[in-house]
């Protein structure tokens, strides 16, 4: 990943197409969300300690790592792995694999918005202030966002 150099456009249309298919790989959604640890006795809030430490041990990780792995392959490794990796994981144990499949939907969901505002980001800045170009880089990611999530809505009514 470190050699490879895609122009802004075909790096855009890449992950359009990988967060379109990514949601088709997962088991089929069930029809009623799990309650949270009730299968499984688990008590609500008292992994916090737990979620912090996962979180810190897999960032310190990562940031031990990144003079090896170069600028591009740690940052990528620092976002989207250490936040899914202790979401998900804790959301399993708690509610089960259902409710960690609607994690995981749901974030490929986000991720339309994240990708939006990098792609603006990497646009303005070259040529506005740094203020503006996040402000409208924001606007943009919330439109996205609420695009992304009105065509969920749409296709779960269906």
């Amino acid at each position: 990943m470190q050699a490879l150099s895609l122009p802004l456009s075909l790096a855009a249309l890449a992950v359009v197409a990988a967060l379109l298919l990514a949601p088709r790989l997962f088991p089929s959604a069930p029809h009623a969300p799990a309650t949270a640890g009730a299968t499984r006795g688990v008590r609500r809030g008292g992994d916090l300690p737990w979620r912090m430490l996962a979180g810190a041990v897999l960032v310190m990780s990562v940031s031990a790592a990144a003079a090896g792995l170069g600028p591009r392959l740690s940052g990528f490794l620092a976002m989207f792995p250490v936040m899914g990796t202790v979401l998900v994981g804790f959301t399993h144990v708690q509610a089960g694999r259902d409710s960690a499949v609607q994690l995981l939907r749901g974030t490929m969901l986000g991720y339309f918005a994240f990708a939006a505002f990098c792609v603006a980001i990497s646009l303005l800045l070259r040529a506005q202030p740094v203020a503006v170009s996040f402000c409208c880089a924001f606007v943009f990611a919330l439109t996205i966002q609420l695009l992304a999530k009105a065509a969920s809505s749409r296709r779960q009514a269906t």
